[in-house]
């Protein structure tokens, strides 16, 4: 479904237009009594349709409003190779969204997964743009920031998958943008200062070089640090097993 479809459905759904916001559309969203339109809505350079809502409502709930899917949003030319698996928000400090991972199952060009990423102008919309180096944060920082003043262990996990399958456990859980091969910035660790970590890593030669590179970054910036071999898992030189 390309943006003028999609317009176009939404249109019918709520009985009003859609309004231009420099490249991209704000509109009421269907998926709440939207009296001041709260929708943003953009197409990345695939070609696919991304979706903000204001006031909170998820895309699954929009698409759902509207009769459709959320893979509907990643069709082209009627065919969906991809499907979108879930989004990862990240907050900024305040405790609003800054920029979003999207995991697609299966993957571009043949892999099993990928992913894209998306952050909000200053008009408020979505587009397909990587954030700013120097304005980067944690995934889910303002569950961290509260255990660290809690006193509470926050697990250091390599992806955000990891992260809420730490989270069904009631567990405090983190983890960077970047992934395994990522740079360690120092805005992470000075959101980790003070905190007792505790480091899970992959079973691969990445999740390796990713722990070392915690372990020399978090030295004697944090209360406590330890670092956990999950039992049962074998390594493997790629893709090696994790906490999931």
């Amino acid at each position: 479904m390309n943006i003028e479809k999609f317009l176009e459905l939404l249109s019918v759904k709520t009985g009003h237009q859609s309004k231009k916001s420099g490249k991209d559309y704000i509109a009421r969203c269907p998926a709440h009594d939207d009296q001041n339109p709260s929708l943003s809505i953009s197409e990345n350079n695939e070609g696919h349709v991304l979706l903000h809502c204001h006031a909170g409502c998820d895309c699954n709930a929009i698409c759902s409003q509207l009769g459709i899917s959320l893979s509907d949003l990643f069709m082209k030319n009627g065919k969906s190779p991809t499907q979108i698996k879930t989004e990862y928000i990240y907050l900024d400090d305040s405790g609003k969204p800054a920029y979003k991972k999207v995991r697609l199952e299966p993957g571009n060009q043949g892999k099993s997964k990928s992913f894209f990423i998306s952050s909000l102008d200053a008009n408020g919309s979505w587009i397909n743009k990587t954030p700013n180096a120097s304005k980067r944060f944690l995934y889910r920082l303002d569950e961290v920031k509260t255990g660290i003043k809690q006193g509470k262990k926050i697990y250091l996990v390599e992806g955000e998958k990891d992260v809420e399958r730490l989270r069904k456990e009631k567990l405090i859980s983190t983890t960077i943008l970047e992934g395994a091969g990522g740079a360690i910035r120092s805005e992470y660790i000075k959101q980790l200062e003070g905190a007792d970590i505790v480091l899970l890593y992959d079973e691969d030669k990445a999740g390796y070089v990713r722990r070392d590179k915690f372990c020399m970054a978090l030295f004697g910036k944090v209360k406590s640090l330890r670092v956990v071999k999950l039992p049962g898992l074998e390594y493997r030189e790629d893709h090696g097993l994790d906490v999931s």
